[in-house]
């Protein structure tokens, strides 16, 4: 069932870029969420112009991952305060109390909501409140994207120090990975995919096996895009692959 808001972009990207998981859209004041429930196939972005948007989002997983999932209610506190009238602040309010029920067992949901609910409580009456609350939601987005950045300089140094990556093309080190924590569940890079990412940035031979992840196929769906995405080598292979690839010390 078609999203009755989208957009519908390139499936392949020719340059080799990470795609925007979510992004503001200073015209419409509105924020736009890939969904993911409809890759590897479609790469369709959900165009959210109200917080029960953004909620449903949330709940049918179009958007996921942690960082992810609280930049979106971020975003989606700013939705609810988009016609900037005397009205918002409360709009905003109620807001958070409706996000915070999508996805209870997301941390960064929580944390993200209160980073806003405290803003609201410092902004005065009679300030830009939309502006006021785009700012502390790019500022999380921000932060979680150089938080990803670090993760990945600071693990691909880690790997290149212990001399676990060849510098030799035909040497590349293997990586198993199981559901999705690259950049469609954050901000920026990723979490265990941004080293990979790094290595490949640096010119290091890599190649990856994605884990299926059953039921829902982050791992074949979502990981395996990704990388295909970046131009680095993935293989998915089943879930119960996994302990005779280790065993057979193939990572």
């Amino acid at each position: 069932m078609h999203h009755p808001c989208e957009t519908a972009e390139r499936l392949i990207s020719p340059d080799h870029r990470l795609p925007d998981v979510i992004r503001w859209n200073t015209k419409t004041r509105s924020v736009s969420i890939l969904d993911q429930t409809r890759l590897p196939g479609e790469v369709v972005y959900r165009d959210c112009d109200t917080t029960q948007n953004v909620w449903d989002a949330i709940v049918s997983l179009a958007v996921r991952g942690a960082p992810a999932i609280g930049i979106a209610a971020a975003y989606g506190v700013c939705v609810a305060s988009r016609d900037n009238d005397s009205t918002s602040r409360q709009s905003a309010l109620a807001a958070i109390e409706h996000l915070a029920t999508s996805r209870p067992t997301a941390v960064n949901l929580f944390w993200a909501l209160n980073r806003m609910r405290d803003l609201l409580n410092r902004t005065p009456d009679g300030a830009d409140l939309l502006q006021s609350l785009l700012v502390e939601a790019r500022a999380i987005h921000d932060q979680d994207r150089e938080l990803c950045a670090a993760i990945g300089r600071l693990g691909a140094e880690r790997l290149i120090h212990e001399r676990r990556v060849s510098e030799r093309v035909d040497e590349p080190i293997t990586f198993i990975t199981h559901c999705n924590a690259g950049a469609l569940a954050t901000g920026g890079q990723g979490t265990a995919l941004s080293p990979i990412y790094d290595l490949h940035a640096r010119g290091r031979s890599v190649q990856v096996l994605a884990d299926e992840t059953r039921p829902l196929l982050q791992g074949s769906r979502l990981t395996a895009w990704e990388l295909q995405q970046m131009g680095i080598p993935v293989t998915v292979i089943t879930d119960s692959m996994a302990g005779w690839v280790m065993r057979m010390g193939q990572v």
